[in-house]
């Protein structure tokens, strides 16, 4: 009988050892998954043209897209990803020598390229690589 009392008062501090433990030693803490977001650039095309241009432009895709644009200020806004190569080219389709043409390419709204040419049929063009 002796040898089962002691027995339970063995198994009883064990227990109780087991309890103590549980509630003073530190748990790890629980952290979240880390969140994957993609991280992109809002690109801003901007051609400025006193008489009309020709121009070519490297899309969202990484492709190449041509346009011919009236006088005036024409934007075109494109989304890409870190290390893409962005580029635009315009031409004036004007034989004056007082035609103006200039190019800007913006970056989440900051004036990152520009470039500007005067004459008949000159080209201004703008390219620039973002950063991984």
């Amino acid at each position: 009988m002796d040898n089962r009392k002691m027995l339970w008062s063995i198994l009883g501090v064990l227990f109780l050892i087991c309890i103590v433990l549980w509630f003073i030693l530190p748990t790890p803490p629980k952290t979240p998954p880390p969140v994957k977001v993609p991280v992109t650039f809002d690109v801003t095309y901007q051609i400025d043209s006193s008489n009309g241009a020709s121009l070519t432009l490297q899309n969202e895709g990484g492709g190449t897209e041509q346009f011919d644009i009236a006088p005036g200020v024409w934007t075109k806004k494109i989304t890409v990803l870190p290390g893409a190569h962005l580029y635009i080219s315009a031409q004036s389709t004007s034989s004056s020598d007082f035609a103006k043409i200039t190019c800007k390419i913006l970056v989440n709204g900051a004036e990152m390229k520009v470039s500007a040419s005067q004459g008949a049929y000159k080209i201004a063009s703008c390219s620039l690589g973002l950063p991984r």
